[in-house]
């Protein structure tokens, strides 16, 4: 993809994004298929395992909570499955938006704003990749330091056999659990950078609009040199009316941001809540060993990360698009024709009303809703701590 790649790319190794220039002649076309249906039952089989766990297995309030934690987040991740899947189409006309004449860049000042976010992009998508597989590596060796007669599988779950009665049954629960979460944690990263990207793309063309406004007057002098004064008017309202036009696009662009990835984002931010608590939960309550430990800190790091990230970008974009309107204030508006500066005081009037990235009228997405889901975290945490002492 153009867009993002690097979370295109770890989405196809995943198993749930096809590349878009694959064709149904292609051989390819049918093996990776497959591979899309063999990932989809690693990693439901393992969620269905792990409820069936809480159910069936738990006999104190520490035995739910060390099944629960991780059995959130994989049910979270088969939301996001399901949701890139079925809405690939909607999210593919998202990176066409970005192809509009109006959203690339003119000259080598723009193209350094776009590089600009480009890398901001890229380096989320990466770091977050490795600090996610890195937590999947330690939660996963764990059995590897065990003896024989001792050793247990990584994650607790319910299965249909005993895994302990041979070494092959081990083995293959084992190899089942360890795929399945590697593809999690990919699965889960792809998603929050490409949707972290895509608000990163909003500040981007934000931003981009921004010089192009303020760049306004000299644009016009520009052309005028080579047209009769009479035309300015005519001149400056062509190059208004495409500035208007950008920005109706960046609105378009984030609303449709916040429609189709709705579901995810509002389930992403139900799930933390409870994970954030019951990792806390588990650092605090439990005796923990040494790779205990580091593996609850890793992963509730990554808890953190995940759900920072979201509020951290949609909170960037709406200071983007309030900066927006404030920039128009900059312009020189003395050099301007009279009906310009009236176009320009209807755009100032609609950039009064920031753009916010939410999951409909529930959640929004800035550091305001940050603090208030590790408040809701703490108290449930606390609840939990009570339970145990009674």
């Amino acid at each position: 993809m153009h867009v993002l790649p690097e979370s295109f790319m770890m989405f196809t190794c995943a198993g749930v994004w096809q590349p878009v220039h694959w064709s149904a002649c292609d051989s390819r076309f049918l093996l990776y298929k497959l591979y899309t249906l063999f990932s989809i039952v690693l990693v439901y089989t393992l969620t269905i395992s792990e409820l069936m766990g809480a159910i069936l297995l738990t006999q104190s309030l520490e035995d739910f909570t060390d099944i629960s934690f991780l059995l959130i987040s994989t049910i979270s991740v088969c939301c996001k499955i399901a949701s890139i899947i079925a809405r690939r189409d909607r999210v593919i006309h998202l990176t066409e938006m970005l192809l509009e004449v109006q959203c690339i860049p003119k000259n080598v000042r723009e193209l350094e704003i776009t590089r600009k976010f480009d890398k901001i992009a890229r380096f989320t998508a990466l770091s977050c990749i490795v600090l996610a597989e890195a937590t999947v590596v330690v939660m996963s060796t764990g059995p590897l330091f065990q003896k024989a007669e001792n050793r247990t599988l990584p994650f607790k779950s319910w299965l249909p056999y005993d895994s302990t009665t041979t070494p092959c049954t081990f083995w293959l629960s084992y190899v089942h659990q360890t795929a399945a979460i590697v593809l999690c944690a990919t699965v889960n990263v792809a998603n929050d950078s490409l949707i972290c990207g895509f608000m990163t793309h909003s500040c981007s063309q934000l931003e981009l609009l921004n010089r192009r406004l303020l760049e306004l007057p000299r644009a016009v002098k520009l052309k005028m040199k080579k047209l009769p004064r009479r035309l300015m008017c005519n001149v400056e309202a062509m190059i208004v009316s495409r500035h208007v036009k950008h920005h109706v696009h960046i609105f378009k662009f984030a609303e449709n941001i916040n429609v189709i990835f709705t579901p995810v984002i509002l389930v992403q931010f139900c799930m933390s809540s409870i994970v954030l608590s019951l990792s806390v939960y588990q650092l605090a309550v439990r005796s923990a060993n040494g790779i205990q430990f580091i593996t609850m800190v890793m992963y509730l790091t990554c808890m953190l990360v995940q759900f920072f990230m979201y509020c951290w970008f949609g909170n960037e974009v709406t200071l983007k698009s309030v900066e927006f309107g404030q920039a128009i204030y900059n312009i020189e508006w003395t050099s301007l024709q009279v009906q310009t500066s009236k176009d320009l005081m209807i755009m100032m009037i609609r950039a009064k009303r920031p753009i916010i990235m939410s999951s409909g009228a529930l959640v929004t997405l800035s550091i305001k809703s940050f603090t208030s889901i590790l408040k809701a975290s703490y108290s449930t945490f606390n609840v939990l701590q009570r339970s145990s002492h009674n």
